[in-house]
């Protein structure tokens, strides 16, 4: 089993973490443009910059992480069933 729940889990937690984050820190406002860097125009390209490294690394280590658990739940089952066999 790939075990996609384990995964969107894993990105649910990660985005609702990150928004906590941006709250604490004032990057996120209750009114448009919702997002302080968008505030100057001079700050959107860096902006984007940030959230295409930042977003695209976390993105990347959640799925590899993902697929690190994947095999080792696949693992841990061989091995049970081996036990279980004998």
């Amino acid at each position: 089993a790939l075990h996609i729940g384990w995964l969107n889990i894993m990105i649910w937690g990660g985005a609702i973490m990150l928004a906590v984050e941006h709250i604490a820190h004032g990057e996120i406002i209750l009114y448009p443009p919702f997002l302080t860097a968008m505030q100057t125009p001079a700050e959107i390209p860096v902006m984007l910059q940030e959230m295409a490294v930042v977003g695209g690394t976390m993105t990347i280590t959640i799925v590899f992480i993902w697929a690190l658990l994947v095999v080792a739940s696949q693992k841990k089952l061989i091995n049970i069933s081996k036990t279980i066999q004998q």
